[in-house]
């Protein structure tokens, strides 16, 4: 009944069976599987767009999910690595987050001060301070690709009866 939702399908996870993602464009991101005939909420209604988010990518098949986020209007850059675990949660891949940060706070005040500016990047792991190449080896590389719907709700049903149909030919064949 929500004309501006959107939906697609992708294969995030790996298996045969592709996860239904649900879109309010710019605005928040759902990702469905099934196991058993039972649905599964992967992502419920992750926000995005508004506070730094750019929204999210996954790695076809690998799953891997990342999520950039920025605040302080791009001086601090924070990179996610998220992963489906056996129990169908959405967990972070590493024990501590990736972050760039453009400043230094020399005082400790959680803002930034025009002196603490600096033009090199400064690269976190957690709150320790790391290398540029520390720092990429712990990027996931890869041809992400957005999560994101683009068919409105008739367009998705269609494609889904179409796949039913396509998967009861396969099926009907190899009797």
């Amino acid at each position: 009944e929500d004309e501006t939702a959107r939906f697609s399908l992708i294969y995030l996870t790996g298996s045969d069976m592709p996860e239904l993602v649900a879109e309010h464009s710019g605005y928040d991101i759902s990702v469905f599987t099934c196991l058993d005939g039972e649905s599964i909420t992967l992502m419920d209604q992750w926000p995005y767009g508004a506070g730094g988010s750019t929204g999210y990518e996954y790695l076809p098949g690998n799953n891997i999910i990342r999520n950039v986020d920025m605040d302080y209007a791009g001086a601090v850059i924070y990179e996610t690595y998220l992963t489906v675990n056996d129990d169908y949660e959405v967990v972070e891949l590493f024990d501590e987050g990736l972050s760039i940060w453009y400043f230094r706070d020399i005082n400790g005040d959680g803002m930034i001060d025009e002196e603490e500016y600096c033009d090199e990047p400064v690269y976190y792991y957690g709150d320790s301070e790391i290398s540029e190449e520390e720092y990429a080896g712990y990027q996931v590389r890869g041809d992400f690709e957005s999560i994101c719907g683009e068919l409105s709700a008739e367009e998705i049903l269609a494609q889904l009866d179409e796949d039913q149909s396509d998967i009861q030919g396969y099926i009907s064949d190899d009797s």
